[in-house]
């Protein structure tokens, strides 16, 4: 037989564990998760967080089922779009900021915006539209909004409007045996990269790189609902409260053994015996007479009908409570309370009685009791008295919060300048051509901060032929398209839209900086657009210059000059072919035709002066060759008699040291 040694270093039987095995087994039930199965959960809710809250769902978008596109959401009606012909810039200016400026001024009028480059191998053609989402306001007005701003932030563009069947028949013609979609966040690839001199993100960049190739991009953007950026922001912080208890864990083991045992036995036995003998003797004799004289009457007693009513008011309150007994109760009261009255007469009695008694008794008795008890406890607890207890970080968690954090961050930028929901398609009958379209316009986006969510390149081609057609639908009606992804807990519709800011929106939908074959840029210096006046009094002796021409533009604002004004210095300045001298021309042909006024041209070198007005009879030109006009023959000498001859030769001698 085995021996089992306690901790006091005696010798147990062990069939005594045996015997009480089931009080190791019976253990209470602890409330506590086993950390295999928090293990579980956190790892179910982390692919939950990298799939839908960072988006790694937009690395696989080409394995997920298409929505197709609601018929009601088919019409050309919805859609207006305007060509870009000229893109003027102003100098020295970010032109960045003043796109965000753009976008913004329809970011609250739930619609959608997109750029076009469609490209036929030699020149690129840029397009800028707006897709309704709603019947709140018609289409036109929106496009309206869009070029307005526009033209507000770069005067001078030029633009010209797609009627309906002319944007059908563009989007008809779009290639599509291809589609690459583009998921990114833009950032500044340096954020010291704020002027147009440096910067290097524009598609003028795509463009260039795609010289040659045919393929048309679609860079569609659809902008989002204050109510949805609040969800947003909730959803954002209630996934990060809970999961952040768990980006800190304790692990706690421990066991402990105890080990009793105790055995009690008792008996006892009592005895007793009694006997008992009992004898009395009793006699008595009484002897009583009375006599008694009574007188009576009877009369109602006061306030018994009062009593009575009250002891029955009393039953009754409380007979519920006494079960009926209190009924019985009221009737004893009321019989023993008697009525008044009043007795006469006269008795008399006599009575002897004698008695006698006597009682013998005999009892023996005899007790015996035995008791016996025997009473034997064992008892077994196990477990280990050592404790480990562990801080266990998962560093997996922390940076998901990390991540979560910087997305809230980028939420407050989005309440400030508005969120959008922006991805960039790429079509072309040419797979190669459709994944470096891509891949470039990928490289070009990307930033310092691009990474707080996932950026993905997804391509159909021959081998999704039944996906391309539900595709296109939603491209060609400038709607993201809608998929249906699936987990093991949920079925979520997601899209391949990243959600950013106005100001990363303006770097995704900025149009070209530099000119590229079929888009024009000019950059213009800016001045001021009214001529200012200090006397505002109008002596009817002014006449039109002109009108004011602004960043490549003219404005209905016409430039007036004052006759008399003329009389001081005046500096005209400009670049070769600007038209300084047709400006000239113009003055000196108001003066004569308006006011015949007479002029002196003084021109040496060119003679441009004497082609445009020595056609005119009443103008005389002269010039230095004698053989094609006149010699100006002055003579020095000759001078105003009110002039001293003193003041006449310091004026000679100015005049000369100028030709010197």
């Amino acid at each position: 037989m085995n021996d089992f040694v306690d901790l006091t270093g005696k010798k147990q039987d062990a069939t005594i564990l045996e015997n009480n095995i089931s009080l190791q087994q019976a253990q209470t039930k602890s409330n506590v998760p086993s950390y295999d199965l928090l293990q579980d959960n956190l790892a179910e809710a982390g692919n939950l967080v990298d799939e839908i809250v960072l988006k790694n769902y937009l690395t696989k978008l080409t394995d997920l089922e298409i929505i197709p596109l609601d018929d009601s959401l088919k019409q050309i009606s919805d859609i207006r779009l305007f060509k870009i012909t000229e893109m003027v810039y102003q100098k020295d200016e970010y032109s960045t900021y003043k796109f965000a400026s753009v976008f913004n001024a329809v970011q609250n009028l739930n619609c959608g915006v997109f750029i076009v480059a469609d490209s036929n191998g030699q020149n690129t053609n840029f397009y800028m539209g707006v897709r309704s989402l709603d019947d709140k306001r018609t289409t036109k007005s929106l496009k309206d909004t869009l070029r307005n701003a526009l033209s507000g932030q770069f005067p001078g563009v030029k633009t010209i409007d797609l009627l309906d069947p002319q944007a059908e028949k563009f989007i008809e013609d779009i290639q599509s045996k291809n589609i690459a979609v583009v998921s990114c966040v833009a950032q500044n690839k340096d954020e010291e990269f704020n002027d147009n001199e440096r910067f290097i993100q524009g598609l003028e960049k795509l463009a260039l790189a795609m010289q040659g190739q045919r393929y048309t991009a679609v860079v569609l953007a659809k902008s989002t609902p204050t109510e949805q950026l609040a969800e947003t922001r909730r959803a954002y912080e209630t996934v990060y409260t809970n999961l952040s208890p768990f980006a800190n864990m304790q692990l706690s083991y421990g066991t402990n053994i105890a080990f009793n045992i105790s055995n009690a036995f008792s008996s006892g036995t009592s005895k007793g015996s009694s006997h008992t003998t009992n004898m009395s003797n009793q006699k008595g004799t009484s002897y009583s007479q009375n006599i008694t004289t009574n007188e009576s009457k009877t009369s109602p007693g006061v306030g018994s009908s009062v009593v009575k009513g009250l002891v029955a008011v009393a039953s009754i309150v409380a007979a519920p409570a006494t079960g009926g007994t209190s009924l019985l109760a009221g009737g004893i009261a009321m019989g023993a309370i008697p009525s008044g009255s009043k007795t006469k007469g006269v008795s008399e009695s006599e009575s002897i009685s004698e008695s006698s008694s006597e009682t013998h008794g005999v009892s023996d008795t005899v007790n015996e009791n035995i008791t016996e008890s025997n009473t034997n406890t064992r008892g077994l607890t196990s477990g280990t008295s050592d404790n480990m207890q562990l801080t266990m970080q998962n560093k997996t968690l922390i940076n998901t919060l990390e991540r979560i954090d910087k997305q809230l961050k980028r939420i407050d930028e989005c309440e400030s300048l508005g969120m959008w929901e922006c991805a960039a398609y790429f079509l072309s009958d040419s797979q190669e051509t459709a994944e470096m379209a891509a891949g470039t316009y990928k490289a070009l986006m990307k930033g310092e901060r691009s990474g707080v969510e996932t950026s993905a390149i997804n391509f159909w081609g021959r081998a999704n032929s039944k996906q391309l057609p539900l595709l296109r639908e939603y491209i060609a009606n400038f709607i993201h398209p809608v998929f249906e992804y699936r987990s093991d807990s949920v079925t979520v519709p997601v899209t391949a839209a990243s959600l950013i800011s106005g100001n990363e929106l303006a770097i995704q939908m900025g149009l070209p900086r530099k000119s590229v074959c079929g888009f024009p840029v000019i950059e213009h210096a800016d001045f001021g657009k009214e001529v200012v006046k200090y006397n505002h009094i109008s002596n009817g002796r002014d006449f039109v210059l002109g009108k004011v021409f602004s960043m490549g533009e003219e404005n209905d604002t016409e430039v007036r000059l004052d006759r008399d004004s003329l009389t001081m210095h005046t500096f005209v300045t400009g670049s070769t072919g600007s038209g300084k001298s047709n400006t000239v021309y113009e003055i000196l042909n108001q003066l004569r035709k308006v006011y015949s006024i007479p002029f002196l041209v003084v021109e040496p070198a060119k003679g441009e002066y004497k082609n445009v007005f020595g056609q005119f009879s009443d103008v005389a030109v002269y010039g230095t060759n004698p053989k094609k006009s006149s010699l100006l023959k002055i003579n020095p000498f000759r001078f105003p008699t009110d002039i001293h001859v003193l003041e006449h030769l310091d004026r000679l001698v100015e005049i000369f040291n100028v030709c010197w």
